[in-house]
């Protein structure tokens, strides 16, 4: 072996992503759906961190809901057995891929997905075609692969992910009352510095040295 023969390895993670056009993951969902928000500044910058959003009360999110300067989003999240090493793992998926496995979860002829594999495929074909998703035949999932996901430690990696079929942090009262919001701990991003405005006169002819 030569001194550049080694490759590195890749360190195993947690994560499952699919970053590239093309690329799949096949995997099994061995636990509930979770749900989770996120708030951003409508005019763009870095999300609240995650303690200032599990901090916010009802009738913060009464402000965050109505006002034109926020943008809640929703993701959802799959923890998952991933069929190319049998490892458990965290799943972030878009609205599109939930609402697409939530079909087949409600399709008698499929039923709870728990109950088959599911491949995930990233086409970035337009529109809701970007993410494929397709099912495989029925089997078993088995107690052992259930135990690695709950072995996850959600409450530490997802704090603020609530499961599906329990209220949101974002789904409020319409007669609740609003609260001023706490930003002492969130930085918005820095307005950038327009130019200072000069005005020198007009250009006399006789000082340009040449």
């Amino acid at each position: 072996m030569d001194d550049w023969e080694r490759k590195p390895k890749d360190a195993p993670s947690i994560w499952l992503k699919l970053k590239t056009k093309g690329e799949a993951a096949k995997f099994r969902i061995a636990a509930a759906p979770l749900r989770e928000v996120t708030v951003w500044p409508a005019e763009g910058g870095k999300p609240l961190d995650d303690a200032t959003v599990g901090s916010l009360t009802p009738g913060q999110w009464a402000t965050l809901m109505r006002s034109p300067e926020w943008e809640v989003r929703e993701g959802y999240v799959l923890l998952v057995i991933d069929r190319l090493d049998g490892a458990a793992r965290i799943f972030r998926v878009s609205a599109t891929i939930y609402g697409k496995i939530r079909d087949y979860a409600k399709n008698p002829e499929w039923g709870n997905p728990s109950g088959y594999d599911i491949t995930v495929t990233r086409t970035e074909t337009p529109g809701k075609a970007y993410w494929d998703v397709t099912p495989s035949p029925k089997s078993e999932v088995t107690a052992a692969e259930i135990d690695k996901v709950k072995a996850l430690d959600t409450a530490k990696l997802l704090p603020n992910a609530l499961p599906t079929n329990v209220p949101q942090p974002d789904e409020i009262e319409e007669d609740t009352e609003p609260e001023d919001l706490p930003w002492a701990s969130h930085t918005r991003p820095a307005a950038k510095p327009k130019p200072a405005a000069t005005d020198n006169g007009p250009i006399n002819l006789d000082d340009i040295p040449f």
